[in-house]
């Protein structure tokens, strides 16, 4: 599953950025990430992926979505696939 598809089943708008690897998709408040390289005996045969809806606010800020998930997916990389 591409980003994008994943992205459509979380939110009824357009992510309308996306990075050259195609692993993130983002907009001004939110974003969506795939991990890479998730090699877990626990979770054989899945792909991890990762989103993040800042909503209440007004404020829009693509670049920092971008920042924070690919941040934030790093980190739940990490943590969930060793």
């Amino acid at each position: 599953m591409s980003i994008i598809d994943f992205a459509k089943g979380m939110t009824l708008e357009n992510s309308s950025q996306q990075t050259d690897d195609g692993r993130f998709a983002y907009s001004g408040h939110q974003a969506f990430g795939k991990a890479d390289n998730c090699n877990s005996s626990k979770h054989e045969n899945q792909t991890l992926f990762t989103a993040i809806q800042a909503t209440g606010s007004k404020h829009r800020d693509a670049n920092a979505m971008k920042r924070l998930i690919m941040e934030y997916t790093h980190a739940a990389t990490k943590m969930q696939c060793g």
